[in-house]
């Protein structure tokens, strides 16, 4: 991640959502609304924003859901003038060092081969295949790739 004078990393608000929102309309194919945002601020999860500094633009976001020691990645997001620049992997890295999880779990697009490196170099091992379980262009289907961290 950038210098972190420049950018702040915190829980995410409700009145984060309307950016949140923005960024996952462009990130995904099939984006969360805003009641899922909203669900997301409940006490079984747990949601981060990175922000500038200077302008309070959310630049990057993520929610995790937690359950008796285990921790689902279920969305995550970056705004796209500031993607590759290490915000989802500092997201993630968060969470590890803050939730005590014993295992941290997530499922990505078999076609998102930018994302899959990421979870990869952080140490993330593919676990298993769901056949056709994203929607895809044309009313086809793509496989979503599950993948787990053991942090104990």
């Amino acid at each position: 991640m950038p210098a972190s004078t420049e950018y702040c990393l915190r829980e995410m608000t409700e009145e984060d959502i309307p950016s949140v929102l923005a960024i996952e309309k462009h990130a995904q194919f099939h984006p969360w609304s805003k009641a899922e945002f909203e669900r997301s601020l409940s006490a079984n999860r747990r949601a981060w924003v990175i922000e500038t500094t200077s302008t309070k633009q959310l630049s990057a976001f993520a929610v995790f859901g937690l359950l008796a020691g285990e921790v689902e990645l279920l969305t995550i997001a970056t705004h796209a003038d500031h993607q590759r620049k290490g915000f989802a992997k500092a997201l993630i890295q968060h969470a590890i060092e803050n939730l005590a999880a014993e295992t941290i779990f997530l499922e990505v697009r078999e076609s998102n081969v930018n994302a899959i490196e990421l979870y990869e170099s952080i140490g993330f091992n593919e676990i298993g295949c769901r056949k056709n379980y994203y929607p895809a262009a044309n009313g086809q289907r793509e496989n979503a790739l599950l993948y787990a961290l053991t942090c104990t």
